[in-house]
């Protein structure tokens, strides 16, 4: 028997079990879309993600790092999460409570125990992942505090997560007491204690929030200051701001979260709250690979970002700048040269001319703007190192 005033994840008395209305088990009203709804969520974030490391790979966009690092777990928990959600439904949860078996009902529990797991690793994750890229973004180019800031966002995420991951463990004695209190001869003969979670549960969703609106707010004001051309900045603050669709999805999570606790028909609010929470996880994973993808599209469908420059098999440069003047450059940076032969080096600082018809081809390949993009886009910290020691950004 409960020693305790609390609950685990919903507050369901004898009185309102009382006035349930009477249960049909043979033909229930059923919402059968989480299925399908999980995986197509699921297979969007799972295919940028793809394009992301592929792209790393080969390259195309900066190389990897902890960023990727943290971030392929965390896709990890979103798997689990996506698998949890289909179990729960396939086992009652897509029905009004009262229609569930009494037997299944601890079972139900357990999915909403492990899905509140999976969800606080993937959202971390994801989160500590888009925190760190912001960190080789400025790496290089900002001061101190600005570094501090991000830092200070991570361990913020970090400390969040992991705090309420022990809530998990520790919100009943013993813990298997959060989903076996569901089952009525366990609830009669056991001894357990179980905490409120509805005030945990606010403060989740409120942290969840929080940590999703400055995830958007710190790349726009970070970004504002890069010495970047204009379209390519606006550009990378559309991408960035494609994150408050997170932090909306964040809030109705949150919503749900909420009025699970509180519901007399705990598993259509859960049902909901899968809902939602797998929106928020799977656009998490979508939005910290869509730089990368934006090179993808530009790169191999055909896009282009002011005057592409390449080099074909022959040797020639490419039509879309046979009558091209000149190139110039707009970086604060020094690149020195040396001329086909050996014999001389030049420097170009600041703003000056960086090509003319005279000049070599193989310079013109090396200083594309698809170079350029790529920079900003995905790399830009350790580019901007490598050009303090004298070398071009995108140089390897």
């Amino acid at each position: 028997m409960s020693s305790g005033g609390g609950s685990n994840i919903a507050h369901l008395t004898p009185e309102a079990i009382a006035k349930w209305p009477a249960p049909n088990y043979d033909n229930p009203d059923r919402k059968t879309w989480m299925a399908p709804y999980s995986i197509i969520w699921f297979a969007a974030g799972t295919i940028m993600l793809g394009m992301r490391f592929w792209l790393r790979l080969r390259g195309h966009a900066g190389r990897l790092g902890l960023d990727d690092a943290i971030l392929f777990p965390g896709w990890l928990a979103g798997l689990m999460f996506t698998i949890v959600s289909i179990v729960y439904t396939e086992h009652g949860g897509d029905r009004h409570v009262w229609d569930a078996k009494p037997d299944e009902r601890t079972n139900l529990v357990l999915c909403m125990w492990l899905g509140e797991w999976s969800f606080l690793i993937c959202g971390g994750l994801t989160k500590v992942s888009i925190l760190l890229f912001y960190r080789r973004l400025v790496s290089g180019t900002y001061s101190l505090r600005y570094k501090w800031v991000i830092w200070s966002a991570i361990a913020f995420t970090v400390g969040y997560t992991i705090a309420f991951c022990i809530c998990l463990l520790v919100n009943c004695t013993p813990t298997e007491a959060y989903w076996m209190a569901f089952d009525i001869v366990y609830a009669l003969t056991q001894d357990y204690k179980c905490l409120d979670t509805s005030v945990i549960n606010t403060m989740a969703g409120v942290c969840a929030a929080v940590s999703d609106l400055y995830a958007v707010v710190l790349p726009c004001v970070l970004t504002w200051r890069l010495t970047i051309p204009p379209r390519q900045k606006i550009a990378l603050n559309v991408i960035f701001c494609l994150g408050l669709v997170v932090v909306a999805a964040s809030g109705v999570r949150t919503y749900w979260l909420i009025k699970t606790g509180s519901s007399k028909d705990i598993t259509r609010s859960a049902f909901n709250l899968f809902v939602w929470a797998q929106f928020e996880l799977q656009a998490g994973i979508m939005c910290a690979s869509a730089p990368s993808l934006r090179i993808f599209f530009r790169r191999y469908l055909g896009g282009s970002y002011g005057s592409r420059i390449t080099e074909t098999a022959t040797g020639h440069l490419d039509k879309s700048l046979a009558t091209s003047k000149s190139i110039t450059v707009v970086r604060d940076t020094t690149v020195t040269f040396k001329n086909g032969d050996g014999s001389a080096d030049e420097k170009v600082s600041g703003e000056q001319q960086l090509w003319s018809p005279t000049r070599s081809e193989e310079r013109l390949t090396r200083y594309s703007h698809e170079e350029d993009e790529a920079y900003a886009m995905s790399d830009l910290g350790n580019k901007s190192e490598s050009s303090t020691r004298g070398k071009w950004p995108g140089q390897v």
